[in-house]
């Protein structure tokens, strides 16, 4: 979900770091091409306080001379960026908000992008973007024939169009039957025939790089337990195992690798839900990466009541996020995002934890029944498809609902009767609100399905009102309207809202915005009575959150400076890597 502020003005870099030591003033410049004795030359861009790097692939222009990555600015909108290796600012590309995922054509003069579920495409110089592709999802590579290839959505495969404006054609698909999520991320070689890509399952020790001959359709298996392969042209297999970026010597002619593969960099930024890889790496030699230890730092969880004062919960360390209390405040339900997130279940006043689920792939999204006696989780099937699970495991995880589009649990109604989720179809480019009644039949019913995106939707105390984040406006605001039966919706946030929460008697609602946690007094009437909200806190440093029933709220207690602004280059990286991994 996305807003879409007109805020397009670059802003200049905080902070470049040179990690060798050198006269900053035309180290940059100097480097961008290989030096007479190789010398591998290390710097890092670090942004300014005020923005951060938004989850996303990074992309170096063929030549190595530009970046081009994802970046927001407080609450508002992210946008694709450039950065030329030898100035010190940054510029933002207009009309790419909500962009991310960017690529470079071949000879560097546009910048592709995913933005509304669509493929688009703008001069490297900002003129107007315009639409490749309806329907794009993760990943896409531009040949130097024009053509594209790109993944339509999670499911779809990889697709090809020989240029902007021409009919897609399919030209893979993947196999349920074998585990296969989708056909993710495609690289297409110099020769326009060969496209190196990931065949993704949940389990990434399950995922594999496999090579694509467009011309047979025939897919040769590369690498196992590997995502995000990539071609370089100094010979090598490029691949993402674990935080370890690995290389082995490869024969392209026939697409086979030779030897054992080597690591060759650790602490990369992977994201286990997809397997993205926050990492580039130009024809030239230049590679630029997120460190995952910059991207997920280690978190803990925290107390704030509504004076904003903090109170240390002692003992859980890690990727915290997710937390949800139990109903009666004793236990927190919270997410380990690690290389296979699951779900983990705490004692607050002991701080004992047991592993809550176990199966492969990505576990998350944990949903407290009403009565306590169970939580409802999202399970990587694939898809995203919802299960619940006794909370004192005396039972086997049990589906709620199986279905070809990914869903994510929000919130029970009082007497636990239907389960609120969210639901994404990657035909229709949206997020729309359900319903799931939990009778025998169970039988999803829409409740919310409009052209914009709605998510995140949480049914109040007493049953009849339901709060949910739509950008109907152009951005994200919380809205309240009736439940079950949708009608009146009011908006009731101002200047952005996300991650509604309801009070335990149902007389607040709460929402994170870029000024802090706000706050609503509700009167549930008939009518409906909502005062203007009122700003309670800054949320620095504070993630996701959830509320007690004594009015305080429980939050993931980020590092200080956590967000991750900073993006690691090293030039001349092919001589490292000849070094690491010899050929002979």
């Amino acid at each position: 979900v996305s807003a879409r502020p007109a805020w397009r003005r670059p802003v200049p870099v905080g902070i470049v770091a040179l990690a060798l030591g050198a006269a900053v003033a035309g180290l940059a410049a100097r480097s961008l091409w290989p030096a007479a004795n190789e010398q591998v030359v290390r710097s890092s861009i670090t942004l300014s306080l005020e923005e951060r790097l938004a989850p996303s692939v990074l992309a170096l222009s063929p030549d190595g001379t530009t970046l081009a990555f994802r970046r927001q600015a407080g609450q508002r909108q992210t946008e694709i960026c450039l950065r030329d290796l030898d100035v010190w600012s940054i510029r933002c590309l207009p009309g790419t908000e909500g962009g991310s995922n960017p690529f470079f054509s071949p000879d560097g003069g546009r910048v592709g992008y995913v933005a509304d579920g669509a493929l688009w495409a703008i001069s490297s110089r900002g003129e107007l973007p315009i639409r490749l592709v309806k329907e794009a999802g993760l990943g896409a590579s531009w040949g130097r024939d024009g053509a594209l290839i790109f993944n339509a959505g999670y499911n779809q495969g990889l697709w090809r169009i020989a240029a902007p404006g021409e009919p897609a054609t399919r030209v893979s698909s993947p196999d349920p039957a074998k585990g296969e999520l989708g056909h993710f991320w495609p690289q297409l070689l110099a020769d326009g025939n060969t496209v190196i890509f990931t065949i993704f399952r949940p389990d990434l020790t399950e995922a594999e790089v496999a090579a694509l001959r467009l011309d047979t359709g025939e897919i040769v298996p590369l690498v196992s337990g590997a995502v995000y392969g990539r071609y370089v042209s100094a010979g090598y297999l490029l691949f993402l195992r674990s935080n370890n970026l690995m290389a082995v010597p490869f024969d392209l002619s026939r697409l086979e690798t030779r030897g054992t593969p080597v690591p060759v960099m650790d602490d990369v930024a992977v994201s286990p839900a997809e397997g993205r890889t926050s990492l580039a790496i130009s024809d030239s030699g230049t590679l630029a990466y997120i460190r995952e230890s910059v991207a997920n730092p280690e978190r803990g969880l925290v107390w704030v009541d509504p004076q904003g004062n903090r109170e240390t919960v002692p003992g859980l360390r890690g990727p915290l996020s997710n937390p949800r209390l139990s109903p009666d405040g004793t236990k927190v339900a919270l997410v380990l995002e690690q290389a296979n997130p699951d779900i983990y279940l705490y004692e607050l006043d002991s701080g004992r934890g047991i592993r809550f689920t176990s199966k492969e792939g990505t576990q998350t999204a944990p949903t407290w029944t009403p009565d306590g006696s169970r939580i409802a989780f999202l399970s990587d099937e694939p898809p995203f498809d919802l299960f619940w699970l006794p909370a004192d495991r005396t039972a086997a995880a049990e589906p709620l609902l199986k279905s070809s589009y990914d869903k994510r649990p929000n919130s029970f109604s009082p007497d636990g009767s239907v389960l609120v989720f969210s639901e994404s179809r990657p035909t229709e480019s949206r997020d729309d609100l359900w319903i799931l009644p939990l009778d025998k039949v169970r039988e999803p019913v829409a409740f919310l399905r409009t052209e914009f995106n709605e998510a995140n939707g949480q049914v109040s105390p007493d049953g009849r009102w339901i709060a949910y984040q739509s950008d109907e406006t152009g951005q994200i605001e919380v809205y309240v309207q009736s439940f079950p039966e949708p009608a009146g919706a009011r908006l009731v946030s101002t200047e952005g809202g996300t991650d509604p929460r309801w009070s335990r008697d149902g007389r607040r609602l709460f929402y994170r915005s870029r000024e802090g946690l706000m706050a609503l007094d509700i009167n549930p009437g008939p009518p409906l009575v909502v005062s203007q909200p009122e700003r309670l806190f800054g949320l620095d440093s504070l993630g996701d959150y959830d509320v007690a029933a004594d009015g305080r709220f429980l939050f993931v207690d980020l590092p200080a400076d956590s967000a991750p602004r900073r993006i690691d280059i090293v030039q001349n990286w092919f001589a490292e890597l000849k070094r690491l991994v010899p050929t002979e």
